[in-house]
């Protein structure tokens, strides 16, 4: 692909700005890359006027603009010159490098970032969030208990920090991300984390991408025949049959205000309830009152562009939508055109396939850790992307009529196509139990009549240094000032023993007419048994919404773990809703099943799903893309939670003396409920019958970015907004 550079640089430091040469209607997102070790910019976040759809609205968007401490003549001159805001921008980071952020608001409420997806250490401000005896520099790391807050701006939610510096260009924070050396290499993202106000904030449009590394070091074309190094002309950069595409999608309510459409920024499911079952050919769908919903890739509804003869493209897909779950297959000439509504099994049925890279950027590696590029053999007609998600795929141009029915690189390989083909990037409808979201033709690409084919497949790896086999962290054993009573809500902590795992619960719970979203967590036991952190029995779990507590002035985390320590999580899910478990500074892998545990048959891991739609897209996503050979179940930062059965966990209401009620000593400052699992939504691990769904994953907290305090939640934003969020410290070895 060709590239431009049309900054001039005044300092090492700061960004060159790369727009890519493009002539069709998606356009190349705006890259701001760094010479050196350390990329310095400076995000405004601001109203901005663009088109959305071919509609002009108002929304609140970053203006990215290279460098810090900049003059207001320099913001203007960057406003006025940032092509396309709405789509967003990619920021080229290294390993072993830093990403210093000036975040300046001037928007009317409080705001922050959260570096998604990105190990790197989570600084705060206060003693007990930093290394013992280092000071507070003035810039937070990946912290997202604090937010700037803009005069008469509205109160952030429960647990956040308010940071007012004294800036006459505007309020503002500086953070310092750090990435270590052995980071994974590949695509992840930069959004506002403001609790409660999380979903307007992404639904506006504030996010962009980031990318560390270069995709040359685990995407190959010409392994050489011991797959430990590429040969020369063999990367992505060097192939020009290969072209790499960065794509975020996002979407955006318009409704109508004043006869004009304007962003509504309380998304509602039902905004296109007349139009939802239909797939439209748009990339819209009309809503009630002549309001719009519009899907965008890069910042364009339903763009199309043409692979030139002879090449195929790498896609980098990530779900920036606050809440959406996109359900992608590829339709094409020859292929059905139209996908009507699939049975439970047959998702995409009928589908192009594709050869899946990366998920949650993280490329696929063989399983020894050893660094070889490994080239799969299965391909996938489907890929589940919840929000947050990312997936790397390649997209070749492949002949119905030599696809078997099950498709490998072999039975189903690139063609050159006989004549002009048109694909089409499809969302179908996905239900989330409570949601059914919109089935949408999201683009098209044209596939011109070629002599040759594109490469059909590549080889990925995982580098030596970012493999599972996670490095032990270098802390220094001494006691410090701030213990577990100081630092947890319980008191205390619990280091798992072997056969021990901890049950994290979602649930809903309908309150004084109020649906509330809840988490809890308890320790499970060598025998089965429910314990508390200091060994107690469990009969009625307690689950809460997010908020914050406090003991001395410091605050409280609603779950501590020791540093260095590898924990087995199951993720239980009290509601018939599906839930999208994500959580801060770390990475997860999928269990593989324990015999006995009532699991999904078709899967290998240890997932009990209800719901025949959860137990088809867990399949896709952790199931299909490794099953190669010497290919293992690969790290996540975003994971789907599957739906307890809508008859059982549905979800209960506190005055009808449901499974879930207050608990003793609940009040306004402290809202936790009770779980009582003889009611209806039972959890069984031995019973395929019982209807709470669940799955098991396997968290390592021995990074050197593992300690702090963070969060994890649903990262669908409306259901964290609303409470499904608890926050976790791992605990230093000064801290146990």
């Amino acid at each position: 692909m060709l590239k431009f550079i049309y900054a001039t640089i005044a300092l090492t430091s700061l960004a060159i700005c790369i727009p890519q040469a493009n002539a069709d209607s998606i356009p190349q997102l705006q890259i701001f890359a760094s010479p050196n070790d350390v990329l310095e910019v400076t995000l405004v976040a601001e109203p901005r006027e663009v088109m959305i759809g071919g509609t002009p609205v108002t929304t609140n968007l970053f203006t990215v603009c290279s460098g810090r401490g900049l003059t207001e003549a320099q913001l203007s001159d960057c406003k006025a010159n940032q092509p396309n805001p709405y789509g967003g921008a990619v920021f080229k980071l290294k390993p072993r490098g830093r990403f210093k952020v000036t975040l300046i608001d001037r928007t009317s409420e409080p705001l922050n970032t959260h570096t998604h997806g990105l190990y790197t250490p989570a600084w705060g401000k206060r003693p007990e969030d930093l290394l013992p005896g280092v000071p507070f520099s003035g810039s937070y790391g990946d912290f997202v208990f604090v937010s700037v807050a803009p005069t008469g701006a509205a109160p952030a939610g429960p647990g956040a920090m308010t940071h007012h510096p004294m800036n006459t260009s505007g309020n503002s924070l500086e953070y310092d991300i750090e990435i270590p050396s052995w980071h994974p290499r590949g695509m992840f993202w930069i959004h506002p984390h403001v609790h409660g106000m999380s979903a307007q904030q992404v639904s506006d449009g504030m996010a962009g991408l980031i990318e560390i590394g270069d995709i040359d070091e685990y995407v190959c074309i010409k392994p050489s025949p011991d797959g430990k190094s590429c040969q020369s002309g063999g990367a992505p950069s060097e192939d020009h049959n290969l072209v790499v595409r960065q794509i975020i999608l996002k979407d955006m309510q318009l409704a109508m205000q004043n006869g004009t459409l304007q962003p509504q920024r309380k998304q509602d499911p039902s905004f296109c309830a007349g139009t939802a079952a239909d797939i439209t050919d748009h990339g819209y769908c009309d809503g009630a009152g002549g309001g719009r919903w519009v899907f965008t890739m890069n910042g364009v509804n339903k763009p199309r562009w043409e692979v030139p003869a002879g090449k195929s493209e790498i896609w980098r897909i990530q779900n920036a939508s606050a809440n959406i779950t996109y359900s992608l297959c590829l339709t094409a000439d020859g292929w059905p055109t139209t996908i009507q509504v699939p049975t439970p099994g047959e998702v995409c049925a009928h589908a192009m396939p594709f050869q899946v890279l990366s998920l949650d950027g993280v490329s696929f590696g063989d399983d020894a850790g050893a660094g070889t590029f490994t080239s799969p053999t299965r391909l996938q007609r489907h890929a589940l992307l919840m929000p947050g998600s990312r997936i790397e795929i390649l997209v070749a141009w492949r002949d119905p009529s030599t696809c078997a029915s099950v498709e490998t690189t072999d039975t189903c390989p690139a063609s050159a196509p006989s004549s002009d083909k048109v694909v089409v990037l499809q969302n179908l409808s996905f239900k989330s139990g409570g949601d059914a979201w919109p089935r949408i033709r999201l683009a098209e690409v044209d596939f011109p009549k070629s002599a040759t084919a594109g490469p059909g497949v590549v080889a990925t790896r995982q580098l030596p240094d970012q493999s599972r086999r996670l490095l032990r962290a270098p802390f220094a054993i001494q006691r410090g000032p701030l213990g577990p009573p100081q630092l947890c809500r319980s008191g205390t902590f619990k280091a798992l023993a072997d056969g021990e795992k901890r049950r994290i619960y979602f649930g809903i719970v309908k309150d004084s007419g109020e649906e509330v979203f809840l988490l809890g967590h308890t320790i499970i036991d060598q025998n089965g048994e429910q314990r508390d952190e200091a060994g107690n029995l469990v009969k009625e779990p307690i689950l809460r919404p997010f908020g914050s507590a406090t003991s001395g002035g410091v605050d409280l985390a609603d779950l501590c773990v020791p540093a260095e320590a590898v924990e087995q999580w199951q993720l239980v899910n009290l509601s018939a809703e599906v839930h999208n478990f994500h959580i801060h500074q770390n990475k997860f892998s999928v269990e593989p099943c324990t015999a006995g545990d009532a699991c999904d048959d078709a899967t290998g891991a240890a997932v009990h799903s209800i719901d025949p739609i959860d137990h088809v897209s867990l399949a896709s996503v952790i199931v299909d893309a490794p099953k190669s050979p010497n290919i293992g179940f690969p790290l996540h930062d975003t994971i789907i939670v599957p739906r307890g059965a809508a008859i059982g966990c549905e979800t209960p209401d506190v005055e009808q003396n449901g499974f879930i009620q207050h608990a003793e000593g609940y009040s306004a400052s402290d809202r936790k409920y009770k779980y009582l699992d003889q009611k209806g939504c039972l959890v069984d691990v031995k019973n395929k019958d019982a209807p709470a769904g669940w799955i098991n994953i396997k968290i390592p907290f021995d990074r050197s970015t593992s300690p702090g305090r963070y969060v994890f939640h649903c990262h669908i934003l409306e259901h964290e907004d609303r409470g499904m969020m608890a926050s976790i410290r791992v605990l230093r070895p000064d801290q146990q």
